[in-house]
Parts: structure tokens; C-alpha cells; sequence
């Protein structure tokens, strides 16, 4: 009976960092959340009354609102443990932007304050009476001032992607409808779509541990999960 080896740590993490295949073979695209820094832009939670003249509380404000809902997406709260499978989530976030349907990589385009106020006047008259009566600033309304900036996540709504959030270890979620935001974290798409399982075990898997360290020797890893820590 031959003997058990054990490998050190830095063997195992040596052993990894010399595998040539690397996540970013075989990903169609590898990107950071959505800033939600912009204070234009709510959270939002379900209304406890549900009811539809003012289906969302605004979580900033405190204070229930009414959006037209082809502008809200659902958004994952990265605080909370999602492995594998998202928790669902009470907490939404408003986008003025149109998102084109068709295609792996979508199309997205900021709403210009105009033709929000004409296609979507609930978000507009929203926004709108935030700039005025709580940053009491009378300038007319901008598109820059409900801008998320050059966000790569948009292009890919609605398209399927795996999440990783940096939960004290990593922790993978599919995302199957592709529909949700995240903030902190990266989203994975892949090139084909067969393979998001197994991508999604190894990155759950104990093995996954090492990828921070291996990026801590490269000097890719400052702290936080960047697209960079997973291309490696």
C-alpha cells in the first residue's frame, strides 16, 4: 500500500498557478458590478402594502415611490451567502437605461432626461424632484446626473452569467435568467454555454482558496475581487 501524500499549501498553490488553461480561455466576457454610488439612482425594496400605485420603497429616503417597472431589475445583496443558487432577493434597483434584447452582448443606451420624461414620466418626475427638493439644486435635469458610466455588466442583462462574490472565500451563483445586478463582485460569461456547471463546482470547490494568493505572488490581488483575480 503506497503511502499518503499530503501537500503543503505552497505546493498546492505552485501545482495551480503552472495549469495553462485559465478561466479567461474559455470566458466570452470577465467584469466588475455596478456602481451604485450615484445618489440619483435608489435601492429599492417591495412595498409591504404591495400595492401598485406605490410598488417599491425607496431604501435611502425611507419613503414609498412609484417607477415604472421595465426600469427596475431585481439586484443580489452581496452581504448574504449565494452559493451555487441566489437567495431571492427583496431589493431592486432603478436604471434608466434601454437595454436591447437580442444577442450574447447587448446594446445599452442612457435615457436622455427628455425622452425618460416622455416614455418613463414616474422615473423622471422621480429623479427630478430628488435633484430639486433633496439636493436643492434648480438646474434642469442631465443625463450625467443618473449615470452609472462606462458599466460593461449592462451589456449583458438578460443574459445568463455566473456571479462570484468575495464571501469571506469565493462563492459562485448562476445566474440562469441573467436579469439581476450586483454591486460588488464580477459576473463570468462564458463562450459556451455547456460548461457553466463545471465552472461554476470549481469555483465552489476548496481549490478556488488559492486564487487570491496566486494573485497576491502576480501582484493582481489588492484586497478585493477584480476580473483580473479570476482571468489568472
Amino acid at each position: 500500500m503506497k503511502p499518503i501524500m499530503f501537500w503543503s499549501k505552497n505546493s498546492i498553490i505552485y501545482k495551480v498557478s503552472k495549469i495553462s488553461n485559465t478561466l479567461d480561455d474559455i470566458s466570452a466576457d470577465i467584469f466588475c458590478g455596478i456602481n451604485t454610488d450615484s445618489e440619483y439612482l435608489h435601492k429599492l425594496s417591495l412595498s409591504e402594502e404591495d400595492a401598485p400605485e406605490t410598488p417599491y420603497k425607496c431604501m435611502g429616503l425611507n419613503r414609498e415611490i412609484n417607477l415604472e417597472r421595465e426600469l427596475v431589475y431585481p439586484f443580489i445583496d452581496s452581504a448574504f451567502s449565494n452559493e451555487y443558487a441566489f437567495h431571492p432577493s427583496t431589493y431592486c434597483f432603478m436604471l434608466p437605461y434601454e437595454i436591447k434584447a437580442d444577442g450574447l452582448r447587448k446594446g445599452c443606451r442612457l435615457l436622455e432626461p427628455e425622452e425618460l420624461k416622455a416614455r418613463y414620466p414616474l422615473t423622471y418626475a422621480r429623479i427630478t424632484d430628488f435633484k430639486h427638493n433633496f439636493k436643492h439644486n434648480s438646474t434642469s435635469l442631465s443625463s450625467a446626473d443618473y449615470s452609472v458610466g462606462d458599466c460593461k455588466l449592462l451589456q449583458y442583462i438578460n443574459t445568463p452569467k455566473i456571479v462570484v462574490s468575495d464571501h469571506y472565500s469565493l462563492q459562485a451563483s448562476f445566474d440562469a435568467a441573467g436579469n439581476n445586478l450586483f454591486e460588488k463582485g464580477c459576473g463570468i460569461v462564458l463562450q459556451d454555454p455547456s460548461r457553466y456547471f463545471y465552472v461554476l463546482a470549481a469555483l465552489n470547490s476548496s481549490i478556488s482558496r488559492v486564487f487570491s494568493e496566486i494573485c497576491q505572488n502576480d501582484r493582481l490581488y489588492n484586497g478585493s475581487l477584480n476580473p483580473g483575480v479570476l482571468r489568472r
